[in-house]
């Protein structure tokens, strides 16, 4: 198996003691990815990125696109968190020292977590709540375009439809 380049949710590497799965983890952000490393001796690990922090959710910012639906967002990685081993320790780059959650606290967050998207949903006045907290559901794209006087480029506008019927 190549070592380098884009790795697809679940595909692993094998590397001397270690075992690495990486995982599409959109936590933090729309495209953001997590790591698990399992050591021979069974000790796990997952890189988080920012999305977690011994408090809980890092989704403090509304440009990181924090989906508020069933199988996507914060509600996907709890459900991944919680289907990995219960001693896992889990890794924020800026945080220190590493920590790890109860099956207890994932089950607080989740409905934490369902109780938010249950309170967004009745104060959207939109048919999906997710355009209260996407604020980046209409786009240019590219986001920064170097170009010198006389140049043209080419720009998409790109609109994530979040109600549920097109």
């Amino acid at each position: 198996m190549p070592t380098s380049g884009a790795k697809r949710d679940g595909e692993t590497l094998d590397w001397h003691e270690w075992k690495f799965t990486f995982w599409h983890f959109p936590g933090q952000t729309v495209y953001h990815g997590g790591l698990v490393a399992e050591r021979e001796d069974g000790q796990t690990y997952l890189f988080t990125g920012d999305s977690f922090t011994p408090s809980g959710m890092d989704d403090y910012c509304m440009q990181n696109r924090d989906i508020l639906r069933q199988g996507e967002g914060y509600e996907y990685c709890l459900r991944r968190i919680a289907s990995l081993p219960e001693n896992t320790w889990l890794l924020n780059q800026h945080v220190e020292p590493m920590f790890r959650f109860t099956r207890a606290q994932i089950g607080s967050m989740q409905s934490e977590l369902a109780k938010r998207s249950a309170s967004l949903a009745q104060l959207s006045p939109w048919p999906d709540m997710n355009y209260m907290v996407d604020a980046s559901w209409a786009r240019v794209f590219p986001y920064g375009s170097d170009i010198g006087a006389g140049e043209t480029v080419e720009l998409e506008f790109r609109i994530t439809n979040h109600a549920p019927k097109g």
